[in-house]
């Protein structure tokens, strides 16, 4: 048992700090919603999205419900929904109600791609530009030579530094 995990957040809170109600936890609170996401999602089926032409690969299931990015912590939402999908009343939903499950399951999926973090993007001019070529274009400098050019005392007339 970890006292970091989101699912014990409300068992926490009643342990270290009880008797102040007032206290609130973004996490309990994230908790309770995802558990009673849940609850609506087992009562309803997950969308079914039409065939794709042929060639092309079936598109997953949609769930019923749909996140609410601007809202919810995502990366949170998967680590509560994974919890509940791998615990006793998960696993016991998952062969009860499949079609229930499997909605939980495409919610799970749309959160995940929200957590996803943004494709790096590619440089300005592709993903080769400035890759292995002197900035003048001309060939690379021989090997163990100064790319710096001379010191600024040896340019200014004075001996190099001993």
């Amino acid at each position: 048992m970890k006292l970091d995990d989101p699912m014990n957040a409300s068992i926490v809170k009643e342990l270290l700090l009880p008797g102040i109600p007032e206290l609130q936890s973004s996490t309990e609170n994230a908790r309770k919603k995802v558990l009673a996401i849940i609850q609506k999602l087992l009562a309803q089926q997950p969308i079914v999205p039409a065939p794709p032409p042929p060639g092309m690969p079936p598109m997953p299931t949609q769930p019923s419900i749909a996140p609410e990015p601007e809202v919810d912590d995502p990366v949170l939402f998967v680590q509560l929904l994974r919890e509940w999908m791998g615990g006793k009343i998960g696993m016991r939903s998952a062969e009860s109600n499949a079609e229930g499950y499997e909605n939980v399951k495409a919610y799970l999926r749309a959160q995940m791609q929200l957590a996803a973090p943004p494709p790096m993007p590619l440089p300005p001019g592709g993903p080769s530009e400035g890759q292995g070529e002197t900035p003048a274009g001309g060939p690379p400098p021989p090997a163990g030579k100064d790319t710096m050019g001379p010191p600024p005392n040896a340019m200014m007339g004075g001996a190099p530094p001993q």
